[in-house]
This record gives structure tokens, C-alpha cells and sequence, in this order.
């Protein structure tokens, strides 16, 4: 999710967990600054509004299943689709003016076919959600709800972001909607 990295990574068996504690540390706190709590809610009202939701993300972890999980639980209909390839992959699954699209944008090659669907997903008239690490990214303007978390210094960080901001989309759907 967040990349490249800022950090390298040259660890020792005897540095490895205070450098990976210092780098973590670090980005939480950069993350704690840099996302909008009112653009959360945002999305999170949109969830409660659509029945049709699209996750496009890379990741599959246990994290972003609870937010599909508690979507789920309230009558939702989720799909869980990978980047490459998407927009044929919505279209299949009865993409229309009434779904919610929530892509997770790292800004590499990874997912690429994510800013042409941004556009494409925006003349079916759907709303658009995106989490990413960049504040500025092709077809940015069309999206409703931007939510920045900035880029992480390494690969563990990154991880750990991407699974706590879904867990914090999760909380705040659980407290509105459950």
C-alpha cells in the first residue's frame, strides 16, 4: 500500500527489532497525522448507503475481511477484487450506478489499472473511495473520499498501516451501523 520507501532496511539479527519498532513507530504516528477523520466518516455513511461494494485491493488480509465481514452482516453485498484487471471484474459481478467502489492505490505498477477505472467507474455513475499513500494521482478529482495515509518507511510498516486503517474503517461502520 505504501511505497516506495523512504528507509532502507539494513538489519541485523541484533538491530532488527529496535529498527523495525523505531521505523513503525514512526510511520503510526505519521498516519495518526495525515488521516481525516471526517473523510472516513464520509465513506463510512456511503457504505450504510450502497448495497453493491467493490474492495479492490492487492492484500488479502484477516484485517480488511472484518470490514467485508461486518459489510456483509448488514445485508451487503461484497466483492473482493484484485487490480489488475478490475473493471472487467466489476462489470462481471453487475457493476452499476448503485456501488461503492473502495480502491486501495499504492501508485506502483501493482495497480496500475486502478486510475483508468477510476474514470470508467465514474460514468456509470458510481461513488468512488480510494485509500492511498499519495495525496495527488491521476483522476484524483473524481473520486468522493480520499483517505491519505502516507508512504511508509518499510515493508512491515506498510502492512501494518493498510491493516490498521481498514480496522478503523471497520470500528467506525461497527459504532454506526451495527
Amino acid at each position: 500500500l505504501n511505497t516506495p520507501f523512504s528507509r532502507s532496511e539494513n538489519f541485523t539479527s541484533d538491530t532488527f527489532f529496535e529498527q523495525s519498532k523505531d521505523i513503525i513507530d514512526t510511520d503510526f504516528y505519521m498516519l495518526q497525522t495525515q488521516i481525516d477523520p471526517v473523510v472516513c466518516q464520509h465513506l463510512i455513511t456511503a457504505l450504510g448507503q450502497y448495497d453493491l461494494v467493490f474492495i479492490v485491493d492487492l492484500f488479502y488480509s484477516t484485517v480488511r475481511f472484518a470490514l467485508h465481514s461486518d459489510l456483509a452482516v448488514t445485508g451487503k453485498n461484497v466483492h473482493v477484487i484484485h487490480p489488475n484487471g478490475c473493471m472487467e471484474s466489476m462489470r462481471a459481478a453487475g457493476l452499476d450506478k448503485n456501488s461503492l467502489i473502495f480502491f486501495v492505490y499504492d501508485g506502483t505498477s501493482r495497480t496500475l489499472d486502478i486510475t483508468p477505472a477510476i474514470a470508467s467507474c465514474k460514468k456509470y455513475g458510481c461513488h468512488i473511495s480510494i485509500m492511498t499513500c499519495q495525496e495527488h494521482f491521476p483522476h484524483d478529482d473524481l473520486c468522493d473520499d480520499i483517505i491519505v495515509t502516507g508512504k511508509a518507511s518499510s515493508a512491515v510498516s506498510s502492512i501494518m498501516i493498510h491493516d490498521l486503517v481498514f480496522q478503523y474503517l471497520s470500528t467506525l461502520y461497527r459504532e454506526k451501523f451495527m
